[in-house]
């Protein structure tokens, strides 16, 4: 589950037991003109992937996607990428995406999914 930093407080005592937070950090820094916190994370909380070889970082560097949308803060495929990593999924499993704003993440399991010959 992709989350807010501001709703993991209330939603992590929510997940079952074993659940692990992981990071996308996103590396751009806050406005000179602003003031306080600058939320550049997002939390991402993952049940019960497959451990499969090699290990799997627990947090991810990435600029949020640009271009080709109106969606602010999309997805980009580095973190579709690292999601189905963390997931320890693999070509043939089925991949349901409950919240699927602009669709990227689902379309990139499309892509990434095919069974390499």
């Amino acid at each position: 589950m992709s989350l807010s930093a501001r709703s993991l407080a209330t939603l992590l005592p929510l997940c079952p037991s074993g659940a692990r937070v992981c990071a996308w950090v996103k590396p751009h820094g806050a406005a000179p003109a602003t003031a306080g916190l600058h939320n550049v994370w997002e939390p991402l909380v993952v049940v019960r992937g497959r451990q499969r070889p090699p290990g799997v970082r627990d947090a991810l560097v990435a600029l949020p996607a640009r271009g080709g949308g109106s969606l602010i803060g999309r997805k980009p495929i580095a973190f579709c990428n690292w999601l189905f990593q963390c997931l320890g999924l693999a070509p043939g499993d089925e991949f349901v995406d409950w919240f699927p704003g602009s669709g990227v993440v689902g379309r990139a399991w499309l892509e990434l999914s095919v069974p390499k010959t």
